[in-house]
């Protein structure tokens, strides 16, 4: 069974963060082995998407930190939190300011 980064916790926390190397398959595939609580799980993983990922991972943070650095009203701020690829990646202080969540980048450039 295929599942999302994402969806599953274990995966998320235990299986893509399970040391060892990634086997070339091809130019396009590498693949791992993993064995946890009694499953076997095997990841996939594209380097070329993997890089896509990244640069645009990147470029919307760079982007994304550029905007708040000049949001200035309330407004400007709902139109950073109201998009969906970037709100993932800010969080709200107690004095209702918005920042980049470093931590939720991290976590991001893990998957």
């Amino acid at each position: 069974m295929g599942v999302k980064l994402h969806k599953l916790k274990e995966v998320r926390d235990q299986v893509l963060r399970w040391r060892g190397r990634f086997q070339k398959v091809d130019e396009t595939l590498e693949v791992k082995e993993v064995f946890l609580s009694g499953r076997r799980y095997i990841i996939c993983r594209n380097p070329e998407e993997a890089e896509h990922d990244r640069q645009i991972r990147e470029s919307l943070v760079a982007g994304l930190a550029e905007e708040l650095s000049q949001c200035q009203t309330q407004k400007q701020q709902c139109a950073v939190i109201n998009h969906a690829a970037k709100k993932r990646f800010v969080r709200r202080l107690k004095s209702g300011r918005l920042v980049l969540d470093k931590k939720k980048i991290a976590e991001e450039k893990a998957l």
